[in-house]
């Protein structure tokens, strides 16, 4: 791509064609290197992360915590560069704020997912329920009892006797690739018909 083109893209506000965006912060070499490399040729960076990954350099648009949606992942480089953080924005399911390593996702101090910036992982909730079956096992009602925020290389599936997930996003090699859940989400459980005590999940948008 041109400089031209780079130049008139950016202006525009948004991120250049075929860039991926990420949520890494600047890493310092490529601060001190580019900036003034894209001052000299009238490119400002203002409003503008640079930041280097395993797939080369990227340009990402910053957003304020104001602009963020619920669930939205944020991920950003550590210092060690061997590994990335990754805060989760607030969002609810079925009113309820779930956790992440124990805290709240809307708490003062957000709690940090860290996971290697090499391989793929996949970000999701996972809706702990009790459910109160018939004398003849049909389950007729339910309680959700806790939400959390894990993280592995793939999703379990879920468990018809309580256990469910949904995936929010995925990272791969430190990158952002998909943002699977942008609202805040509201559930129903509903018998499966084998009067085996096991409830199918619904997830719905929060209105």
């Amino acid at each position: 791509m041109g400089t031209a083109s780079i130049k008139r893209q950016q202006q525009q506000g948004g991120v250049p064609a075929g860039v991926r965006p990420t949520a890494l912060v600047m890493h310092k070499t490529l601060e001190k290197l580019l900036k003034p490399l894209y001052k000299a040729i009238g490119i400002s960076t203002d409003g503008l992360d640079v930041m280097e990954t395993a797939n080369g350099i990227h340009l990402r648009a910053l957003a304020s915590r104001g602009d963020s949606f619920p669930f939205q992942a944020r991920v950003t480089q550590v210092e060690d560069e061997s590994t990335v953080s990754v805060i989760i924005a607030p969002g609810t399911v079925s009113g309820l704020m779930p956790t992440l390593g124990g805290t709240d996702l809307d708490d003062g101090t957000p709690p940090v997912l860290t996971i290697a910036n090499t391989g793929t992982f996949k970000i999701y909730l996972e809706i702990n329920a009790t459910l109160t079956p018939t004398t003849e096992n049909y389950v007729v009602s339910w309680t959700i009892d806790s939400v959390t925020v894990e993280s592995d290389s793939s999703i379990p599936d879920d468990l018809l006797t309580g256990t469910y997930r949904r995936h929010i996003a995925t990272i791969v090699d430190g990158v952002l690739t998909a943002q699977v859940v942008q609202n805040s989400l509201e559930v129903t459980l509903l018998d499966d018909g084998t009067a085996t005590a096991q409830a199918l999940i619904a997830v719905g948008l929060s209105g």
